[in-house]
């Protein structure tokens, strides 16, 4: 997306941002980590047509998908990916969308990856600045497929039992954007997607039918609990997002999968 995407954003985000900033003043114990666009793990298999290459941050986002070689999806101009969780009981936002958005009010990222950076297993775990939430996020692929699989948890570290939404957000650029300012998306019931005709596309769907979700098209970055849409199919500047809905029982935890595929 371009800047007429991110002056939408900014207007969005502002009250958001000037709150988390007391709560960062204010956190105890690990101190947050800055919203980041560089790559911590970078994972690269096959060549060619073949060639299937993404990262990920210290913080969970994935900010660069190549694939088939030298053609990027992600990694173009203000990069944009990531996840938030909205407490849509209080309508609280928890934001981390690499380049495009931070609430800021998170804790730093404990990362579990014992054979070293670009190696798997490999696990992020976050905590909000406030403890009411953790979010764990743990990454595989299908090399074979052109699939990232993020096997994510969020437990509630309440004694309440509040309506989450736990979103996942890309800022689509198919083939490095292409020749044009814009992509074509579309959506179903389980997915989102954007692509170029008689070219390559990136989806994002959900890998847990059995839990409430919902997929959407968007030229606004869904920044604050928020549920931009556009109509389908859409030729425009735009990415794709899909969250999850569910009650979160006190002291407990609820997992589902996403799951990116090039295809």
């Amino acid at each position: 997306m371009k800047n007429n995407f991110w002056l939408l954003l900014a207007m969005s985000v502002l009250a958001v941002g000037a709150s988390a900033q007391g709560l960062n003043e204010s956190a105890a114990g690990n101190s947050p980590r800055p919203s980041s666009t560089t790559c911590a793990s970078t994972y690269t298999s096959g060549t060619g047509a073949s060639f299937f290459q993404w990262c990920v941050t210290a913080n969970g986002n994935i900010v660069s998908l190549q694939s088939p070689e030298s053609e990027e999806h992600i990694f173009e101009g203000t990069v944009g990916e990531g996840y938030q969780i909205c407490d849509f009981s209080n309508l609280i936002a928890y934001t981390d969308y690499a380049g495009a958005a931070d609430t800021g009010n998170w804790k730093a990222s404990i990362i579990t990856q014992p054979n070293g950076p670009n190696t798997f297993p490999l696990n992020i775990k976050r905590t909000t600045a406030d403890g009411k939430y953790t979010l764990t996020q743990k990454f595989s692929q299908l090399p074979a497929d052109f699939t990232i699989k993020i096997a994510t948890t969020v437990k509630n570290n309440t004694t309440g039992s509040p309506f989450l939404y736990l979103y996942r957000f890309a800022d689509l650029d198919i083939d490095n954007a292409g020749s044009f300012s814009t992509d074509w998306f579309d959506q179903g019931a389980n997915a989102a997607w954007g692509y170029l005709p008689f070219q390559d596309g990136v989806m994002l769907s959900s890998g847990t039918p059995g839990l409430f979700h919902s997929a959407s098209v968007t030229s606004v970055v869904p920044a604050h609990c928020d549920f931009p849409s556009a109509s389908t199919p859409a030729h425009i500047d735009g990415g794709v997002y899909l969250l999850h809905g569910f009650t979160a029982a006190p002291k407990s935890s609820t997992s589902f999968t996403v799951v990116y595929r090039r295809f």
